[in-house]
């Protein structure tokens, strides 16, 4: 394993004493803390860090942006998935990173930590584990760890900004070029802006528009309140550092250049958390996915927005901290915040039930892009149901989005499935007269799903079976009814179960839904095996399974199947058939996302043993 930071996409201007400084530091400190006001730079700071040294490391240096975090445990769930590591079952995610750090010997970057700081510990426990790993963080706040040392990131100087902005206005507008007077001006407006590369990029982005001395003016101009830019470092809120507070109306300023359509996207845009794709920002502001993708663009251009672009996957786009916590104020403050949370909350559950029949399996080809595109918006998944189960919010959502995304969640064990019987759990107290039966049905079989089958999770997969059967819906009913079978297998060990797991495989089968057959065939091979001594029935079954998977291309489920096909030729003593599955089964492990990865490769490696 080598990590390489991402390839920042703009040049870093000025701070190559400090950089000398930072790498000097880490020679000795295996903990430095970037510290600064917002928008001073700390990220583009340690990215160049990471660049710079990553290198020097074994293992590399890996760069985890906190940015989406809201809450410290969300800390360990977005460093394993930014990191790769793989959840095993039943251990922390905190222990996990502890168990795959220990040996690495890499730089590992901590970008926005303010956002966790509660969960500093982790920092510690990582050290103390791993002796070869070193910790750059960036931090408003101090994290007040034992072997910690500061760096502040203080603003550039007076020429380092100047070239910044001269720099960054070339970028847009090729043909930029000074004259002396022009350059006493620009100075003038580097100070003004506090030296911020921030407040210098967003003004910079504005030369096509502007000249240096109207850019001046603008940022002296009083607006309709009365105040002016930079008298809010006096005037503004007390509470606020004076840094925070030039830039507040630095974007103010941007903002206030929008047309009222831009205006109004960037402050939709604040209620997305982890970044946006068009079709949900479609959704919440109306008019055509065109529309918005040219206003997004618009946006784009002047630095208020950030795009992800990649040809594998559709675009996404966020902002700065910063920049979306002033939109986000300016949502509130035009009364449209519970609307927006509302529009923002229904559009993930239409997008959750549009996943639904890709990862139950209607099509070939599509349930692991659509695994993939719900893994990016796990924040944003978090962030709604968070709303919806809140005082103000609108639980029917909530239920709808854990029953469209039962599957999902449920193969996502380890990041997903104590959030999930959390969520299941309190709607489970609530009074939803509106939600239909089948939304039931599927959701609370979340909490039919413990790692050991005992009496709480039969009955969760009784009363589901019981909503089922009220909705009609077949997909709903069989996936119940196998549900149910499979505990009752597991509870009793006797196979009073399998009468039902092979009535629901055979609706199953009526669903055209592959993922959902596939889920009975791997019980009833089980049950074969298990509770009736049939290894030759159980062996058919699972390649019915392992060859509908491979043409249907759900990765994700091969190696368990492949391991109990490997388990069942062995009882016959095909020793080829059974190293053929071994192997295959190793091909296919981490395939997928799927969390139960781990305990396979156990058994792979002892069967290869």
């Amino acid at each position: 394993v080598h990590f390489v930071p991402p390839a920042p996409l703009t040049s870093i201007i000025g701070r190559k004493p400090e950089i000398n400084d930072v790498m000097r530091l880490l020679d000795s400190a295996r903990l430095v803390t970037l510290t600064g006001a917002g928008g001073s730079g700390k990220t583009r700071f340690a990215l160049e860090i990471a660049r710079l040294i990553c290198s020097s490391f074994p293992h590399g240096a890996c760069f985890v942006s906190l940015a989406p975090a809201s809450q410290p445990e969300h800390l360990a769930p977005i460093n394993m998935a930014t990191i790769g590591i793989t959840p095993i079952q039943d251990l922390p995610a905190h222990e996990t990173i502890v168990r795959f750090l220990r040996d690495k010997a890499m730089l590992l970057v901590l970008d926005n930590f303010e956002h966790v700081i509660e969960a500093a510990t982790l920092v510690t426990d990582l050290l103390a584990s791993a002796p070869a790993l070193k910790i750059l963080v960036t931090s408003r706040e101090v994290l007040h760890l034992n072997g910690e040392h500061l760096y502040p990131i203080e603003p550039l100087n007076g020429s380092d900004a100047t070239q910044l902005f001269i720099t960054r206005a070339q970028a847009v507008w090729p043909g930029f070029a000074l004259t002396p007077t022009d350059r006493f001006t620009l100075e003038e407006v580097c100070r003004r802006l506090d030296g911020l590369p921030l407040a210098i990029e967003l003004a910079a982005a504005r030369i096509r528009q502007f000249s240096p001395q109207q850019l001046l003016a603008r940022l002296t101009m009083p607006d309709v309140q009365g105040s002016s830019g930079l008298n809010l470092l006096t005037q503004g809120p007390r509470d606020l550092p004076l840094r925070q507070q030039t830039l507040r109306e630095t974007i103010g300023w941007s903002y206030r250049l929008l047309q009222t359509e831009e205006q109004r996207l960037l402050r939709v845009l604040a209620i997305f958390t982890g970044g946006a794709a068009i079709q949900q920002l479609a959704h919440i502001v109306g008019g055509s996915e065109l529309d918005v993708t040219d206003r997004v663009y618009s946006l784009v251009s002047k630095n208020l927005l950030r795009v992800d672009a990649n040809p594998n996957r559709e675009a996404r786009f966020s902002m700065l901290e910063l920049i979306r916590a002033f939109a986000l104020d300016k949502l509130i403050e035009a009364g449209e915040f519970r609307a927006t949370q509302r529009a923002h909350a229904e559009a993930f559950v239409l997008l959750a039930e549009s996943a639904k029949p890709h990862i139950l399996g209607a099509m070939p080809n599509t349930q692991q892009p659509w695994i993939e595109r719900m893994q990016r918006e796990a924040d944003n998944i978090r962030a709604m149901m968070t709303w919806c189960l809140g005082p103000n919010g609108e639980p029917i959502f909530a239920l709808r989005l854990v029953a469209a995304l039962t599957y999902y969640l449920r193969a996502q064990t380890h990041v997903w499935y104590q959030e999930g019987f959390k969520w299941v759990t309190q709607l489970r107290h609530l009074t939803l007269p509106s939600a239909p039966p089948a939304a039931w049905g599927w959701a609370i079989m979340m909490v039919g799903f413990p790692p050991v089958h005992g009496i709480e999770s039969l009955d969760a997969s009784t009363e589901s079976l019981q909503y089922a059967q009220l909705s009609e819906e077949e997909d709903c009913i069989a996936n119940s009814m196998i549900s149910v079978g499979i505990d009752l297998n597991h509870y009793h060990s006797d196979g009073r179960g399998t009468p039902l797991i092979e009535e629901g495989l055979a609706l199953a089968r009526k669903t055209g839904y592959s993922f959902l057959v596939s889920y009975g065939l791997h019980f009833l091979a089980q049950a074969r095996r298990d509770y009736e001594d049939r290894p030759d029935d159980a062996l058919h079954l699972l390649e019915e399974r392992i060859a509908m998977c491979e043409a249907a291309n759900h990765r994700m489920i091969l190696a368990p199947s492949m391991l109990m096909a490997a388990g069942c030729a062995l009882y016959q003593l095909d020793f080829v058939k059974t190293w053929a599955y071994v192997q295959k089964a190793n091909d296919n492990i981490n395939l997928g996302g799927w969390d139960g990865c781990d305990q396979y490769r156990y058994s792979v490696e002892a069967m290869l043993g």
